[in-house]
């Protein structure tokens, strides 16, 4: 501003009022807005423009040359020519490119008065000063969005800072500027100082043009100032075609009042909705206002209606509901009821009608049939025998059950027919009630056979519509597998939503399923480990394990139980509860020498009376009046061990399940040795671990489960257990567990072997072998009537598939075909004429 008189001094001029610094810029860059210079540019601007409205009123002079002086051009649009405070007009393009020429003068070409600054800049700085007061005064609206009540009282800083934003914007005004026009008249409407007249002219000229903003902001002036609903409607259409969001919510408010058009509510949620998708906030609390309003009315926008009128019915759809205005122009919301009109479309026709809310003619087709359905029940009831009013009073009184009874006869069956049919078009439109009964009709299978499906999909589509006894009894089916897979998890939930809607039932079935939960899935809502045995024999011997979390559990249809579990690794599975047991942590026990030493003199007693037989023996009943002090010593040491096992010891823990095992000093107790192997087996002790799959394998104590078993063989057999080693022999030697594979068997044998066991169980494999698949490790060629027959490889493995009932060689061909399945008799050994591979039939 080399034309403006500022002070060269350090400290910042004084503004001619006191303002604060402006809201920082949206568009602009923020390096040059420190604390100082902010205010002097500012200050600057304001001092430019209070200049130039003072020459402006003070010179009357106004240019009569019809030609810029500049660029010679003749003036065609009055909006591109610009007429300066000292009265000379110029082309706008021709200023501007003056203001950013490099070293020319801002001042006037003709008398060299200074030029104001420039309309943007001042529209800017305006902007921002109003923005900052209306947030000071918590004022959601902002500039130019159409605010909804007058600014309260203004302090003495915020009536002055509005004043400087006036100045600017006035100037800029004069200056053609839309954007100080928008926002003159918003503030206008907020600001009781100021006419709107000065911006309309300029308003108007640029809603020619099609300018969506100032066509929104004229029509606000009509809708607010002029009171003029026709034109601002027309404003607001305009603008809306423009893309204006706020032009959107006013075209949804002006149809929902009936201001300046006919009222509809459905237009009204339509304007709203693009709206709220052009990112207008405001549009998103006038529709939930809508929405509310529409709540307090019988019927919804594309609900079927039934329209009542002495007699005759009449069906429809409601397809507007238009309301009269309350008040003369009033945005609040008002606790009455409005009056107004449903707009039903009629069923085979065109044609439309209205129908005024409170004639009390109009009802909910639902509504309609489930009262009628009731009505007509209740005749049956009247009209029964005793074996059928017998019938009715047990329907009425026991829903759960399943009495299967037929239906009624005669008369009473054609009606009960029309029963069933009007409970379940009203169920389709959503009644809760109508769908309710209709789940109990198929449910306790009365007159129509029991449908489980059928009833948990409309307890389903009661349940969404808030009936808290649809949500009992969906709670009931899914706990008992009714119509459904049996969940838990899925009952449980529906239970307590009942229980929240204020079903008392429903607490007393939540308690039950707790309690149920605890006996038949104790792992529910705990975490385990899984353990995967593959139906296909990998290369590896090593199980796959995985921990989670078991969110569910259910029966299949042959009574198995399967749990679901969220694994860790970002799956859900159903596992059998038989391969799922709880997570076995990885314990670190730190134990003291005090414990150790105590553990040390315990095992000494111990070893001293067990004699050589010391581990895997059975001692005899100590009864006898001689064993007594052995007895009681080994009560002691019995005692002590318990008493180190408490403290974490995991040898304490092995040989304690040993002692009780065989009954060493005392009875045997499988429950007690099975617990301490347990803690054992989960501090990764190689023998106890051995024990717990023995446990398993055997079925003693618990459930014999051969799978998890095979899992604590295998944890045993890495640590070079012998016994473990031999066990996983005999499990994949005899399909106990896993899926049969000599050639896994026969490794686990030797590995055994080195391990220093005998060689007894490998020679019966081998001999096996020799019997029954003789080309077992052995090259082999095919022998078939197809692609490949003649083909060659090497037999790897030989298996027995249980659901085929038959033994198979596994064969790696030459062509790199692998892992194929053959059997015996369609392989002969490489290079031989004919025959088989073996007995092989098994």
């Amino acid at each position: 501003f080399s034309s403006i008189s500022v002070s060269t001094a350090r400290t910042p001029p004084s503004p001619p009022h006191t303002l604060t610094p402006p809201w920082p810029p949206h568009s602009t860059s923020q390096r040059h807005w420190n604390e100082w210079h902010r205010v002097s540019c500012v200050a600057s601007a304001l001092s430019g423009a209070a200049d130039a409205q003072e020459r402006r009123r003070s010179c009357r002079v106004v240019s009569s040359i019809s030609d810029c002086l500049i660029c010679l051009a003749e003036f065609v649009d009055c909006a591109r020519q610009t007429l300066l405070p000292c009265g000379h007009t110029f082309c706008t393009a021709c200023l501007d490119s003056l203001g950013k020429a490099k070293g020319a003068q801002r001042a006037c070409p003709l008398c060299r008065a200074p030029l104001p600054p420039s309309a943007k800049r001042l529209a800017e700085l305006a902007e921002r000063t109003i923005r900052k007061v209306a947030t000071a005064l918590g004022w959601a609206g902002g500039v130019g969005s159409g605010g909804e009540c007058q600014w309260p009282s203004l302090s003495a800083s915020q009536e002055g800072s509005v004043q400087d934003a006036i100045v600017m914007l006035e100037e800029a005004i004069d200056q053609k500027s839309h954007r100080a026009a928008v926002a003159y008249a918003a503030l206008a409407l907020q600001y009781n100082s100021i006419c709107y007249s000065r911006a309309v002219p300029l308003l108007e000229h640029a809603a020619e043009r099609g300018d969506g903003p100032c066509l929104y902001q004229l029509g606000m002036v009509f809708l607010d100032a002029k009171v003029d609903f026709e034109h601002a409607f027309g404003c607001f259409e305009k603008a809306a075609d423009k893309g204006h969001a706020e032009a959107h919510t006013m075209l949804g408010w002006m149809r929902e009042h009936g201001r300046g058009c006919s009222p509809s509510c459905r237009v009204a949620m339509v304007k709203y909705t693009l709206a709220v998708d052009l990112g207008c906030n405001q549009a998103a609390r006038y529709m939930r206002g809508l929405k509310d309003t529409l709540q307090e009315y019988a019927l919804m926008i594309g609900t079927r209606a039934v329209i009542v009128e002495t007699g005759n019915y009449t069906q429809g759809v409601v397809i507007d509901l238009r309301l009269h205005p309350r008040v003369y122009f009033s945005r609040r919301v008002d606790s009455r009821r409005r009056n107004g009109c449903y707009v039903i479309a009629l069923d085979g026709g065109n044609v439309q009608i209205e129908v005024d809310v409170n004639a009390g003619t109009v009802y909910w087709e639902a509504d309609f049939l489930y009262s009628n359905a009731l009505t007509l029940l209740r005749k049956i009831e009247n009209n029964l025998d005793s074996t059928e009013e017998e019938w009715i009073q047990t329907w009425a009184g026991n829903r759960s059950g399943n009495n299967g009874w037929a239906a009624p006869t005669g008369q009473n069956g054609g009606n009960w027919n029309k029963v069933v049919t009007m409970f379940e078009r009203a169920m389709q439109q959503g009644h809760p009630g109508a769908a309710k009964v209709y789940g109990d009709i198929h449910f306790c299978g009365k007159g129509v056979g029991v449908d489980y499906p059928t009833a948990i999909k409309a307890y389903g589509l009661g349940a969404e519509n808030g009936e808290p006894e649809c949500h009992r009894q969906l709670g009931v089916m899914h706990a008992n597998g009714f119509g459904c897979t049996q969940s838990y998890f899925h009952a449980r939930a529906s239970f307590a939503c009942a229980v929240e809607s204020g079903s008392s039932e429903a607490v007393q079935n939540k308690r039950d399923l707790e309690s149920e939960i605890l006996k038949a899935a104790p792992l529910m809502d705990s975490r385990v480990e899984a353990c995967f045995i593959h139906s296909s024999i990998p290369d590896t011997i090593t199980p796959d394990t995985a921990g989670g979390i078991a969110i569910d559990f259910g029966l299949d249809d042959c009574g198995r139980g399967w749990y679901t579990v969220e694994f860790d690794f970002g799956e859900v599975r159903k596992v059998d509860r038989c391969d799922l047991s709880p997570e076995w942590a990885n314990i670190t026990l730190d134990v003291s020498d005090a414990v150790a030493e105590r553990y040390e003199e315990s095992y000494n007693l111990w070893q001293a009376y067990a004699g050589e037989a010391n581990s895997n023996t059975y001692w005899p009943p100590l009864m006898g009046e001689a064993d007594k002090v052995r007895r009681g010593i080994m009560s002691a040491v019995i005692g002590s061990l318990e008493a180190v096992r408490a403290e974490g010891h995991v040898e304490a823990a092995d040989l304690l399940g040993c002692i009780y095992f065989y009954g060493q000093g005392t009875d045997v107790d499988t429950k007690r040795s099975l617990t301490a192997y347990e803690f054992a087996a989960k501090c990764g002790h190689g023998p106890a671990e051995f024990m717990l799959g023995h446990f398993y394998f055997e079925g003693i104590g618990v459930e014999r489960q051969e799978r998890r078993a095979v899992y604590w063989f295998r944890k045993a057999a890495d640590q070079k257990h012998l016994n473990a080693t031999i066990a996983l022999g005999v499990a994949y030697g005899n399909a106990r567990g896993v899926d049969p594979s000599w050639r896994i068997a026969q490794e686990y044998y030797e590995m055994a072997i080195a391990l220093g066991g005998e060689d007894d169980s490998l020679l019966s494999l081998q001999l096996n072998i020799t019997n029954l698949a003789p080309l077992m490790g052995h090259r082999v060629e095919l022998r078939v009537r197809n692609r490949l027959g003649g083909k060659c490889g090497v037999a790897t493995d030989f298996r027995w598939y249980q659901d085929e009932r038959k033994w198979r060689y596994v064969i790696n061909l030459d062509d790199g075909t692998n892992h194929l399945l053959m059997p015996p008799e369609s392989v002969v050994a490489e290079g031989a004429g004919s025959g088989g591979g073996g007995a092989g039939a098994g």
